[in-house]
């Protein structure tokens, strides 16, 4: 342009084509229209870590007993299949067999009475000679 005017061809100047620091918005607010603008931006999470990793701790926490007690019902549920399963049949089994058991060992102690009683008889006899 001849006339050392700085408009454009449009004829607006030359401000709205540069790209520089802005005092006003389109809308005529105070604010950005994207919300306001921190010199610093400070993360959340980096704010609050030690409350995140406490929730994590917590976390693990709770499913490391949600885990226990699942594996402690599974075996008792497996103990109590087994006895459903195996019946009555099997507990007096098991019963008679340890009543068998008693009986032998009550067998010995009668027999290992005796043979105490005969022992402690002839050593008396053997002393009061």
């Amino acid at each position: 342009m001849s006339n050392g005017d700085d408009r454009d061809h449009s004829g607006r100047g030359p401000h709205r084509n540069l790209r520089g620091p802005r005092t006003h918005y389109d809308d005529h607010t105070d604010m950005p229209p994207y919300g306001p603008r921190n010199d610093q931006p400070k993360s959340w999470f980096k704010d609050n870590s030690t409350l995140i990793y406490f929730l994590i701790a917590q976390l693990i926490a709770i499913g490391a007993g949600a885990a226990s007690i699942l594996s402690y019902s599974v075996r008792l549920e497996t103990r109590v299949n087994i006895l459903e399963t195996r019946g009555a049949a099997y507990s007096v089994r098991r019963m008679d067999l340890m009543s068998e058991k008693i009986a032998v060992l009550e067998q010995k102690i009668d027999s290992n009475e005796s043979s105490i009683k005969r022992l402690v008889e002839q050593y008396l006899r053997d002393r009061s000679k």
